[in-house]
């Protein structure tokens, strides 16, 4: 049990210091980023003023406008209502305006009232792995 112990004591040490590790990181990033996207703001401000798609300082680098786009669901019922409807009239093919992943959680809840049936399409793994928890005492 010797072993064990020690092997124990080393694994939470090394836990906490990646986790401090990672908690620095996390903060020194997120200054960097924050100064980052000032710098960034200053040189987008420089291109409208001087009415410039793109500006280039020789031997440093060029700054440049770039078309950035992002799509959301904003209400879900109308998209699920309007997706049925392509679905009515498409079949599947209708589908490829999706990115498709199953939801753990609703999987499983289909399961338990499914005698552990899955849904089609539909796999499910488990594993074992061994974890570690630190003595509360």
């Amino acid at each position: 049990m010797a072993d064990i112990d020690k092997v124990l004591k080393a694994y939470i040490v090394l836990r906490d210091k990646l986790d401090t590790i990672k908690k620095r990181q996390k903060e020194e990033l997120a200054d960097l980023e924050e100064k980052q996207a000032k710098l960034l703001a200053f040189l987008q401000k420089k291109l409208e003023e001087f009415g410039s798609d793109s500006l280039k300082v020789n031997g440093v680098g060029t700054v440049f406008k770039a078309k950035k786009s992002s799509i959301k669901i904003a209400d879900k019922k109308e998209f699920s209502a309007w997706l049925m409807q392509q679905i009515e009239a498409q079949g599947a093919d209708a589908l490829g305006i999706l990115t498709l992943s199953a939801n753990k959680t609703s999987v499983l809840d289909y399961m338990d009232e499914h005698e552990d049936a899955l849904p089609p399409g539909i796999s499910y793994t488990t594993w074992i792995e061994a974890q570690v928890r630190r003595d509360t005492k």
